[in-house]
């Protein structure tokens, strides 16, 4: 399994790729952009685009959806049945489910929004905006906050510390480094 990684300069976001090494299918996660650049890095590595994951329907995180669609034909996978118009495959409910031949884990975070989910593939965390390196994601209230942090500690901090954590925004890390240094969660509210 291979990751791409591709930082938009004009959304300020990260859009990854998730492939077998030597091409395929492939999947893409928060498209916050679908520029000449990353379609010249999939198709240089051989890939096709059949998923796109969705942690969180933000329209500055997803500007690329419409883009991919008229290039590749690819399934949604996100919290609700539509996104941005476009249908969706919901998998909130879901232990797990294939996508361009990988299993994918979605983790629901209903404190963070109500439709964020995290995706758990292979060795990647893909958080989305509920982590950033050392930080937890910006939460609307306290109550929220609170909520966030009790669904990190149940659900995502006892998964392998050896995850890489890729966020949307900022740098990655890895779960066993958030554990041990996530300066929100080791706050009080």
């Amino acid at each position: 399994m291979k990751l791409l990684y591709h930082f938009s300069t004009s959304t300020l976001t990260n859009v990854y790729v998730v492939g077998p090494d030597g091409g395929g299918d492939a999947i893409i996660v928060d498209p916050g952009v679908f520029d000449v650049t990353l379609l010249e890095m999939v198709e240089h590595e051989g890939y096709y685009i059949r998923s796109i994951l969705v942690t969180h329907e933000a329209k500055s995180d997803l500007r690329g959806i419409s883009t991919i669609l008229r290039i590749y034909d690819a399934d949604i996978y996100a919290s609700n049945p539509e996104v941005f118009e476009h249908p969706a495959k919901p998998v909130a409910g879901v232990k797990s489910f294939s996508a361009s031949g990988m299993e994918v884990k979605p983790i629901r975070l209903p404190g963070y929004w109500s439709d964020a989910l995290v995706y758990h593939v292979g060795e990647f965390l893909f958080v989305g905006k509920v982590l950033s390196a050392g930080m937890l994601g910006d939460t609307i209230n306290a109550y929220s906050r609170a909520l966030l942090k009790s669904d990190l500690r149940e659900l995502i901090f006892p998964l392998p510390g050896n995850l890489l954590v890729l966020p949307t925004e900022g740098p990655p890390s890895t779960l066993e480094v958030e554990v041990l240094t996530n300066i929100d969660m080791n706050r009080t509210i």
